[in-house]
């Protein structure tokens, strides 16, 4: 269950277009092992055989070759992942989604603090562009009131 909500997470990562650094990051940010990340990112993207399996890729392909000599394994598509290459140990599975869970809340969560410091921010230059045309239309504005001013106070001493 968990390997499949990896797997689901970094296609979705990869369709984004993340670099491998980011998805790494991504995933070790969720709690993920180094090395693990690594091979389910390779998994994804390569196809190669998913962490804890690898031990018994060796029986698994004497198993999966029928008496003809087809592989079994060639009814797959690319995009397809057999339901039983991905059961682990319950308590794993249970223990690594809750990991997994706190750690797409913890990176959402730093993803709002950072669009929040962003709209601060950009609030903050609005506010400054808005006082600084503000104040050079005032000071126009009181230009030309002066002018208008001395301008009839001079009719006005003149008649």
């Amino acid at each position: 269950m968990a390997d499949e909500i990896i797997i689901d997470s970094i296609k979705k990562m990869i369709g984004l277009k993340m670099s491998d650094d980011d998805i790494m990051g991504s995933l070790i940010d969720a709690g993920l092992d180094y090395n693990y990340a690594q091979q389910m990112l390779d998994y994804v993207k390569y196809h190669k055989v998913p962490p804890n399996e690898e031990d018994n890729e060796t029986k698994e392909e004497e198993e999966d070759t029928a008496e003809d000599g087809e592989d079994i394994n060639e009814e797959y598509t690319d995009n397809e992942i057999p339901k039983d290459a991905l059961k682990k140990d319950s308590d794993f599975d249970d223990a690594a989604l809750g990991v997994w869970q706190e750690g797409i809340i913890t990176i959402v969560n730093q993803k709002l603090d950072d669009i929040k410091r962003r709209e601060d921010r950009i609030g903050d230059e609005i506010k400054t562009e808005v006082k600084k045309v503000t104040d050079d239309e005032l000071k126009k504005m009181k230009t030309i009131i002066d002018s208008q001013r001395t301008l009839l106070l001079s009719k006005i001493t003149s008649t």
